[in-house]
Order: C-alpha cells, then sequence, then structure tokens
C-alpha cells in the first residue's frame, strides 16, 4: 500500500537587506521553523536581488533613451524599451554572476567586458 506524502506548504520569506539587520532577522525565523520541524518548504529572497537588475537597466537608458534637444529633455519609447530590457537581462546576469561567486570581481570584469565589446562594436561602425 502506497503511502501519502504529507501536504507541505511552499513560504517564500521576502527580506530587503538594507545593513540594518534584515537578513539576521530573516536566518533567525528560518532557524526556528526548522528547529519546530513545520511541514513548511521555506524560502528566503532578498527583495534587493530583484531590483538591482531594474536598477541597472534603468540608469543605463540614460545611454539610449533619453536624449536631449532644443525642446528638452526626450524618451525614445521604443528604442528605450529595448535598450532597458537589455540592460535589466545584463543586470540580471551580473547579479547572477555576484551571487554565486559570492565576490563582485566577476560581475566586475564582466561589466568591463561587456562595455569594451560594445565600444569596439560601436566605435568599428562610426569609422
Amino acid at each position: 500500500m502506497a503511502t501519502e506524502s504529507p501536504l507541505v506548504a511552499r513560504i517564500t520569506l521576502v527580506y530587503f537587506e538594507a545593513g540594518g539587520g534584515h537578513r539576521s532577522v530573516m536566518n533567525a525565523v528560518c532557524a526556528v521553523i526548522r528547529e519546530q520541524r513545520r511541514p513548511w518548504d521555506i524560502e528566503c529572497l532578498n527583495l534587493q536581488e530583484l531590483l538591482d537588475p531594474v536598477a541597472f537597466g534603468s540608469l543605463h537608458l540614460l545611454h539610449h533613451g533619453i536624449w536631449r534637444d532644443a525642446v528638452g529633455l526626450r524618451l525614445r519609447a521604443g528604442s528605450g524599451l529595448m535598450w532597458l530590457l537589455v540592460m535589466m537581462g545584463l543586470g540580471w546576469l551580473l547579479t547572477i554572476c555576484r551571487l554565486r561567486s559570492g565576490s563582485l570581481w566577476p560581475a566586475i570584469l564582466a561589466h568591463s567586458a561587456c562595455t569594451f565589446f560594445m565600444n569596439v562594436t560601436i566605435f568599428c561602425r562610426l569609422m
């Protein structure tokens, strides 16, 4: 006779690491839950890791999607959105690189390589 597995609730604890002990509190809550052997699958989600690529993409919008003329600042909606999505993707990859390595240096090197490649590509087309 097959035994049925008990239902396991999946709980995601969302925190924002802002230097005020948020991660410590989240770790303490997770430790208490694990000690009590609750039927919960706990996942910890740092909201900052989700927002980093959005901020990265938004900052790089200045390179392509926004320009200034005699009238003032203008937004190139179509190409600006495309650039924003590409830069958010790059920001996501750099965030994963930083998280998996545990260091900022691989992300810095990857960003430098990407910047070098883009500059070479752009300047070769202008010449």
